[in-house]
């Protein structure tokens, strides 16, 4: 038996939670081939903490204030190998 569209159950009873979700799903990897540290400009390196690390509590920081309303925020930070 499914609810009714507007969240609320059969009795009459509104049981609609208000859920949030930040999921940080951003990276970027500027080298194709794993070239020797040496090899790797600092503006690279700088560019890649910027929006790998950086970034994602940038965004966290800025969805805090919408996080904190819901009883049942979370975050989830996805990441990879290559970025």
């Amino acid at each position: 038996m499914r609810p009714p569209p507007d969240g609320g159950d059969r009795d009459g009873t509104n049981t609609t939670t208000k859920k949030i979700a930040l999921v940080n799903n951003a990276g970027i990897v500027r080298e194709r081939r794993w070239p020797a540290p040496s090899a790797v400009s600092v503006d690279t390196v700088r560019e890649t903490y910027e929006t790998n690390g950086f970034g994602v509590v940038a965004v966290t920081r800025a969805f805090l204030p919408l996080l904190r309303e819901a009883p049942a925020a979370r975050i989830v930070n996805v990441s990879s190998e290559l970025g």
